[in-house]
């Protein structure tokens, strides 16, 4: 092989290796899964003796690209056959990987909302399910002509640990390099009534569904087709 083809040659490995970089380093930023900690949840079920009486389901896929996570989808199961729980998603609340707390707001079909005012309850009848989608308040963003409100951002940015203070870079390191997980999670506040006891007599609950973001490894984000995961 003379000069001139091996020159080719080492230029053309080098740009092949340049777009295998690029490509292997923007799947190892985004690709993750998400894993609700089901003992947890089931242990706070227990302890506020809600066990038989509601059941709480996320729809989760089996992998996200992060910056395309911008709701959660919830279902909430009345298993009794005589109670009647209210949600209160104005005082619920989703926390972030910083610890940040952030007002929870329930999607509406025509989301034309005004956030400064009260969501309103849900009540979720015996024997029935509700089923919503959620997102946060600091991401909706709307204009004086239209009143509809649109999700203009992810629920999570990873940037934000990657500048924020020394533990949150330490975090965001260890999270690349899939030392460590990532942990959100949403503070859920409702009330059980029994239709058989006096009106009025509304027993406070709050659960929090805890969240465990793990990274994927570049090696599984290679073969992973988004559409199969519906």
């Amino acid at each position: 092989m003379d000069d001139r083809n091996l020159l080719l040659v080492t230029v053309y490995i080098i740009c092949v290796t340049y777009v295998l970089y690029r490509m292997v380093k923007s799947l190892n930023i985004t690709q993750v899964t998400i894993e609700l900690n089901q003992d947890l949840l089931n242990t706070q079920l227990e302890e506020q003796n809600l066990k038989d009486i509601l059941e709480i389901q996320f729809k989760l896929k089996k992998r996200y690209l992060l910056e395309d996570l911008k709701e959660l989808s919830i279902s909430i199961k009345n298993k009794s056959q005589q109670d009647f729980i209210e949600i209160d998603w104005d005082r619920s609340t989703l926390t972030d990987f910083q610890g940040q707390s952030r007002r929870v707001i329930r999607i509406t079909p025509t989301m034309q909302l005004d956030l400064s005012e009260r969501q309103v309850f849900r009540v979720i009848a015996a024997g029935n399910i509700l089923t919503e989608k959620l997102t946060v308040e600091d991401v909706l963003k709307g204009d004086a002509t239209n009143p509809t409100l649109k999700i203009s951002a992810p629920l999570f940015d990873l940037s934000k640990l990657q500048k924020g203070k020394d533990t949150q870079k330490k975090l965001y390191s260890d999270f690349m390099t899939r030392n460590r997980t990532l942990q959100f999670s949403l503070k859920l506040v409702l009330r059980v009534a029994n239709t058989t006891i006096e009106v009025g007599r509304l027993v406070n609950h709050i659960l929090s569904c805890e969240f465990i973001v793990s990274k994927v490894p570049w090696t599984e984000s290679l073969s992973w087709k988004p559409k199969d995961d519906d």
